[in-house]
């Protein structure tokens, strides 16, 4: 038998106060009265029964103590042993790969000395013929496997590794700091690390967890040995954000920077390349500006770049978000209205790079000051005013992204056939249809040329028929169809290309198409069988909504944003068939849309693609490490606690109800001796 928790003995200290407080009872004492026969005969009565009474106090006090102790032992857990521990060592080590650890001084990064101090402790393991575990705590901990050597044996080897795997280990830890990207640059979970230890103390509950971090954790579990591989001496500098906003024609500029582990001055550095460039193939000219800011340890200071106009316009709101050492305010001349890229970096006060223990937050890159052109033409036989007003709301509504230019044909002038993205024909269209773009044609009067897959049938007049729904199609987000009405169109023959998704139901002809959409790698066309004149559809709100969600869906947006951490995903569309993405040292090739792109390392990535009409798209996007690693002395995380450390049915059997029967019979027996004194 063992005592799972010995320290429950201390409960006989009750065994001890019993017996104190039978020594300290007061007794009855002796007094001497009048006696007559009737007390002598009581007398000799009580004397004849002294020997009993004597032998159940007695018994009263062994019951007594008998209940306390067992109530002590019943504290102290006994079980009996039914499958021992191990006697050898073992150690589960788990090293934290999170961002923060590539911070360097004295040649040495965190994780390098945490893999070292690794390396050591399972050497110590292994003299002892012990068991070591190795955990990878990143942003999915998973255990730490070694490649067989033999093909015949299974891919990896067992999760707990013996001496004999001692050099096996050693150059797989040493590979972990030969390469750029085993440590990664995001957070780890080093509570999900913890938790797989569980898998190893259900086995060997005498094993030690040691964990290797840089955390000042608030709270680490009793059974966790935590070693902090930080050094006094490290500090960063560090970019903790970046953008530009649209104010006035102009950009502004914001930074936010902090120091962490020191009090410095730091230099912030803006470098803007194709500043007030006319295009894409503009080079522009290079704009530079710098700002010399104190930093106090833990304090994050925010920048503003902003023009002299914009600024004296809003001064009030920008006088209360920012102290005037903060703000640079840029003249005139140097303006910027548009840019290929801005690059941000931090430096010494001198200019020169700046030394501090972590590099990859000291830079960062701003992209999206270029507007994608798209060129539209509006011509119409009965010019209205509807598509004018839909064709700027939406130009408004896109200006972050797209630069719309709209051209209206005057009536009965000749409208282009190239050279446009868009074109909108309405009432008619030119004999030969243009090439390179998007088509979108409203109830056209004459034929369709051969190739656009339409036939002409016959004019319908009706009276406000309501118009169906009858296909689910982006195109009709956010829209409510059922509630619009058409009064005459024309009713068209399509082929197979078409995907209709309006119509108007008529009792003999079935659903008569009023929206169809053709995309494919011939023509990109959509074609309204009615006219605007004749439908409530110009009215109401749905009409913006249905230009929007076209135009959305025949020029989808390439990458939603600029700037994103690393592991996040990037929603990718493409208006051609396949698109390219580059970057340092990375390749990727996309044929299916939308698509997801996620990438562990921190960089510029450039998205190529090729529209319908051959020209080349690119765009940019900056991916960075979370701005939470950049503090390399982060504090108040608690970890994980480990309740259930093993399984205590396979080593132990429960004395427990063996026990709690011997308590109650030993209380049965104080309790009849007690309430039987006089039989």
């Amino acid at each position: 038998m063992t005592l799972l928790t010995p320290l429950g003995l201390i409960g006989l200290l009750g065994v001890v106060a019993l017996i104190i407080i039978y020594i300290i009872k007061p007794n009855f004492q002796q007094k001497f009265i009048s006696s007559t026969y009737i007390w002598k005969l009581s007398l000799k009565y009580r004397k004849k029964r002294i020997p009993t009474s004597k032998l159940r106090n007695l018994l009263l006090i062994i019951c007594q103590i008998v209940f306390l102790t067992t109530c002590a032992v019943i504290l102290a857990q006994p079980n009996k042993v039914l499958r021992t521990l191990n006697a050898e060592p073992e150690v589960v080590l788990i090293l934290d790969s999170s961002a923060s650890m590539r911070a360097e001084t004295g040649g040495f990064t965190r994780y390098a000395r945490a893999v070292d101090e690794i390396r050591i402790k399972a050497s110590d393991v292994f003299d002892e013929n012990g068991y070591v575990t190795v955990i990878i705590a990143d942003e999915n901990p998973e255990y730490f496997m070694l490649s067989s050597e033999n093909p015949d044996e299974a891919a990896t080897t067992c999760l707990r590794l013996r001496a004999n795997s001692r050099l096996q280990l050693d150059t797989a830890l040493a590979d972990l700091v030969s390469g750029a990207t085993e440590c990664t640059y995001s957070t780890a979970d080093v509570d999900g690390a913890v938790a797989l230890c569980e898998q190893i103390l259900l086995e060997n509950p005498g094993a030690e967890v040691f964990l290797y971090s840089d955390n000042n954790y608030s709270y680490v579990p009793k059974i966790v040995n935590y070693v902090n591989v930080t050094d006094a001496s490290e500090w960063n500098g560090a970019i903790l954000d970046a953008r530009a906003e649209y104010h006035e024609n102009k950009y502004a500029f914001y930074v936010d920077i902090a120091s962490y582990g020191a009090n410095t001055a730091l230099n912030v550095h803006l470098k803007i390349e194709g500043a007030n460039a006319i295009d894409s193939n503009d080079p522009g000219s290079i704009v530079e500006f710098d700002i010399a800011v104190e930093c106090l340890d833990g304090e994050t200071v925010s920048l503003l770049v902003i023009s002299e106009e914009v600024y004296e316009q809003n001064k009030a709101v920008y006088d209360s978000m920012y102290s005037q050492d903060r703000i640079l305010k840029i003249k005139e001349d140097k303006e910027i209205a548009t840019y290929h890229a801005i690059h941000v970096s931090l430096q010494e006060m001198n200019g020169e790079e700046l030394n501090d223990s972590l590099a990859e937050d000291n830079a960062f890159d701003i992209y999206g000051g270029m507007k994608q052109v798209v060129k539209i033409q509006y011509a119409s036989a009965a010019p209205n005013s509807f598509w004018p007003a839909a064709i700027r709301n939406l130009r408004n509504v896109l200006s972050d992204r797209w630069d719309i230019q709209y051209t209206e044909i005057k009536k009965n002038a000749e409208p282009a056939i190239s050279g446009f993205d868009l074109y909108i024909f309405e009432h008619y269209v030119p004999e030969t249809l243009p090439e390179d773009g998007v088509l979108w044609i409203m109830a056209p009067q004459n034929d369709l040329p051969t190739d656009a897959g339409v036939k002409f049938s016959r004019f319908i007049e009706q009276v406000d028929e309501p118009i169906i729904q009858v296909s689910t199609h982006p195109v009709l987000d956010n829209m409510s169809p059922e509630e619009l009405t058409v009064s005459s169109y024309f009713k068209f023959i399509l082929d197979d290309n078409y995907e209709p998704l309006l119509a108007v139901a008529d009792e003999i002809e079935g659903e008569i198409p009023m929206l169809a959409l053709r995309n494919d790698d011939i023509m990109k066309i959509a074609l309204w069988s009615f006219n605007l004149h004749y439908s409530n559809l110009a009215v109401k709100i749905d009409f913006p909504i249905l230009v929007y969600n076209m135009f959305s869906y025949f020029f989808p947006t390439m990458v939603s944003g600029n700037a994103f951490n690393v592991n996040e995903e990037v929603q990718i569309n493409s208006m051609s068939d396949t698109l390219e993405i580059l970057g340092y040292d990375y390749y990727q090739k996309l044929d299916t849309f939308p698509a997801t792109f996620v990438t562990s390392v921190p960089g510029t990535y450039t998205f190529k693609q090729v529209n319908f009409v051959g020209v080349e798209f690119r765009e940019q996007i900056y991916v960075r490490m979370p701005k939470e690693e950049s503090d390399i002395f982060k504090k108040g995380v608690a970890l994980r606690d480990l309740d259930l450390m093993y399984n205590k049915e396979e080593f132990f059997e429960d004395l427990l109800f063996y026990i709690a029967i011997g308590l109650v019979s030993v209380a049965f027996i104080e309790w009849w001796l007690r309430n039987h004194k006089n039989a």
